[in-house]
């Protein structure tokens, strides 16, 4: 029962922590612009991290979808 919660909370918090990134994306790339090579990296490993999220997000609801399918 905990297992399926757990599931849950981790696709909830994956959906909230993409919502914050994409919408810091314009501070973001003005930052980036100005920043100097220290200010970058960062950025930069938190889009890395987002774009991580994101493709596991879309395989794991994928996958989600496709074991209903059996029951329909």
């Amino acid at each position: 029962m905990y297992y399926y919660y757990g599931r849950i909370a981790l696709i909830i918090a994956g959906l909230w922590w993409i919502k914050v990134v994409i919408g810091r994306l314009p501070s973001d790339i003005r930052e980036f612009k100005e920043s100097d090579y220290s200010g970058k990296i960062p950025i930069v490993i938190i889009w890395i991290v987002t774009i991580f999220i994101m493709i596991g997000l879309v395989f794991y609801i994928i996958k989600i979808i496709t074991a209903w399918n059996q029951y329909f």
